[in-house]
């Protein structure tokens, strides 16, 4: 979106009618990116609109694109953006915000359940590495454990690698 200001925004919405959990999610989003340090490789948080149902959130517009899964060096950039967010995060404490195995406990032993009893129309990339996937889910907990900011939604159309920095 354009500010009257001329800044080019990034705007997240949701509401309760939509998704049920978005609201408090996009507000945990807001807590942690205002609380940020500047060595973080992130967008900076703009502002934030709450009327109790909807949530809105502006971003600072990054100009990029996302990673190509395949493409090993998208892939090591990505991951070089993940260990510069945990370094920069190893101390960040944000009030309300609790460690993964608490926050995220729904996502929890999914692969392990699909492991032992994969449905009929899983995909074959899934399929082919259940027994990895689950072994991961088992030590989730454990390797996320910690005070570093642990992106738990790593996925290609949910990350951006930037045109420029590094």
């Amino acid at each position: 979106a354009d500010l009257a200001d001329g800044r080019v925004v990034f705007l997240k919405a949701a509401g309760l009618d939509l998704n049920v959990d978005a609201p408090r999610m996009h507000r945990a989003e807001a807590g942690v990116l205002g609380r940020l340090p500047r060595a973080v490789p992130a967008p900076s948080l703009i502002g934030v609109v709450d009327d109790g149902d909807w949530v809105v959130l502006a971003i600072e517009w990054i100009d990029g694109r996302m990673p190509v899964a395949g493409d090993a060096d998208d892939v090591a950039r990505l991951l070089g953006v993940l260990r510069r967010v945990a370094a920069a995060t190893a101390d960040l404490r944000v009030p309300g915000i609790d460690g993964f195995a608490t926050t995220h406990q729904y996502v929890l032993g999914q692969w392990t359940l699909l492991a032992q009893d994969p449905p009929a129309g899983l995909d074959g990339w899934s399929r082919r590495h259940l027994g990895v996937l689950a072994a991961l889910d088992a030590v989730a907990p454990e390797a996320t454990a910690g005070t570093q900011l642990v992106h738990v939604d790593v996925r290609t159309d949910n990350v951006l690698l930037a045109d420029a920095g590094p």
